[in-house]
């Protein structure tokens, strides 16, 4: 929209409440807006405007000003604090704005999602605006020459409505342990979140914010362990990633934990990712009371825990016990003495019940994992969908009698894919008639089918991709009744015997509702696809991309 456009519509309708101007292209806001005297709320979101006209600040009714996403905008007229009305300032997204100076005069604002502090333009203008509600985000720009000066801001504990704190450092210059402690919220908080903190430790109130429901730690590089958290009666999620120095998530004694009558008792999602220096929960553990507490199988345990991932943290040992894992478990490159003391029961729980309310498990890149252990599989009575990816070592066709596998009643979608120790199917399979989709990719010693695969009767969907040495299909394909798709990828022999009427394996499988057979030059124009869809930006684990492509959506993208 043009400048004389907007100027004549302001004309035209001088008692206006309301004016909403968001993805319209304007540059500039004509003087003119003045005339609207009785506007209430206006929204200049996504455009790319540089200044806002003086004149602004007569809209003395004003209540609303969104301005989400202006990237353009510098600063707000000198003299904005005279809107005295105002009560929500929308700035999410507008990283070049400078906060005027005398912020803190508007002390009816109560939301402003995004405060940005540099040295002309500190964090003492957050005092006095004790009205805050919903998310406040503070990105710390640079170091504050008076972060820690009486000026600066002391009263976040006053700010009692505020739900979320986001603490982000855009710099790495320093460590600001002090400036963090004088960032205390109020104990009502219930989501914290902090992203690049530069310091060592972490502030003792982390462990005094007593509703906190949710705590994300992220790139705060140099801190190498946690503050107590594990008496936080309300806290039900915890995240950290790419905390590079974490050595340990508790600086106490196992024993100091072991004792205790309260460990996370609300905790219910638990996600550590790219933590590579992370060795262990507990740091003051010597070696033999260690392996005692494993031997007795006496380690906490998590009362309420029911999803945990564990991603990229190679030299973690040490884990509580979580006997009631009820929704997911994703492990992703984690040490096979790990995974063995994840999976097998503790004293807490009985052998035959450990695990047995999983619904979803991912077993990621675990290249010392050779077999899994005994009578677990059988545990796994309520899952509905496993994913085996990278597995190098692992070798699944042990199961001679059938009497692991088949205890998997639930099982709707099963995926095996670059396993290339995998030369048979487990033989338990054969009994678990649940099972909708079945993917086997990169498998490539895999050389037959077994003739039991008829007796998957609900089967909806076979997607077979880059199995070399996999080439013919079985007779007892005629009997999959309810297959609807079957999907063949970089599999040259078997692709030249499913050939359409002229392959010697047409027949068993002229009964699919839908064939896809491609060569690999198809399947990399598919991904070239899917991926200027922008998938994959979104997903965040990009194994799941890759494991998952069955080139014909569903696709299934794990915690996007």
């Amino acid at each position: 929209m043009d400048q004389s456009t907007l100027s004549t519509l302001i004309k035209s309708f001088s008692r206006l409440r309301a004016l909403d101007l968001h993805r319209l292209e304007i540059k500039i806001i004509p003087n003119s807006i003045e005339k609207l005297i009785h506007l209430r709320y206006l929204d200049l979101s996504f455009n790319p405007i540089e200044t806002l006209p003086h004149s602004i600040t007569t809209l003395l009714n004003l209540q609303t000003l969104k301005l989400q996403e202006c990237r353009n905008l510098e600063q707000l007229p000198k003299d904005i604090t005279k809107l005295v009305s105002l009560r929500h300032l929308d700035d999410r997204g507008c990283f070049k704005l400078r906060l005027s100076q005398g912020l803190r005069k508007l002390t009816g604002l109560q939301s402003l999602p995004l405060f940005i502090a540099r040295n002309n333009g500190g964090l003492s203008e957050l005092n006095g605006l004790n009205n805050f509600r919903g998310t406040l985000e503070i990105k710390i720009s640079e170091q504050l020459e008076d972060a820690n000066s009486d000026s600066e801001v002391k009263n976040l504990r006053e700010k009692q409505h505020l739900e979320k704190l986001e603490l982000t450092w855009a710099h790495q210059e320093g460590h600001d342990e002090m400036l963090l402690n004088s960032l205390q919220p109020h104990s009502n908080l219930k989501i914290l979140q902090v992203c690049g903190y530069t310091g060592v430790t972490f502030s003792s109130w982390l462990s005094s914010i007593e509703n906190l429901v949710e705590i994300t730690l992220r790139k705060c590089d140099r801190c190498n362990h946690l503050p107590p958290l594990s008496k936080l009666p309300f806290l039900e999620r915890l995240s950290l990633d790419k905390m590079k120095a974490l050595e340990c998530i508790s600086d106490r004694d196992i024993s100091e934990e072991v004792s205790t009558l309260s460990f996370f008792p609300s905790l219910k999602s638990l996600w550590i990712e790219n933590c590579p220096n992370l060795k262990g929960w507990w740091r003051r553990a010597s070696m033999t009371n260690h392996q005692q507490h494993q031997h007795n199988r006496s380690l906490p345990s998590f009362p309420c825990l029911s999803s945990f991932s564990l991603t990229n943290c190679p030299n973690m040992t040490s884990m509580p016990l979580f006997p009631y894992l009820g929704e997911d478990l994703h492990l992703s490159n984690v040490s096979s003495r790990l995974f063995q003391e994840t999976v097998l029961p503790s004293s807490s729980s009985s052998s035959s019940s450990h695990l047995s309310k999983l619904e979803y498990m991912h077993m990621v890149n675990l290249p010392d994992v050779v077999s899994l252990p005994d009578g677990w599989v059988s545990n796994l009575i309520s899952l509905k969908y496993l994913c085996i990816y990278s597995c190098k070592e692992l070798n699944l066709g042990s199961d001679v009698d059938g009497m692991e596998w088949r205890h998997l009643n639930r099982l709707i979608h099963l995926y095996f894919c670059d396993l290339p120790k995998l030369n048979s199917l487990p033989v338990g399979l054969q009994h678990v008639t649940t099972l909708v989709y079945l993917y086997i990719g990169n498998c490539e010693n895999l050389k037959t089918l077994p003739r039991w695969i008829g007796n998957l009767i609900s089967l909806k969907r076979f997607t077979i991709i880059n199995c070399l040495n996999l080439k013919s299909l079985p007779d007892q394909m005629r009997d999959l009744s309810s297959l609807q798709r079957l999907e063949i990828y970089n599999c040259p022999e078997l692709q030249r015997r499913c050939e359409k009427e002229t392959g010697q394996d047409w027949d068993k499988i002229a009964h699919v509702t839908y064939g896809s057979i491609w060569s690999v030059v198809g399947i990399i124009s598919f991904m070239i696809t899917l991926l200027q869809e922008d998938y994959g930006s979104k997903c965040r684990k990009s194994t799941w991309l890759i494991c998952s492509l069955s080139f014909e959506i569903p696709l299934h993208l794990f915690r996007c």
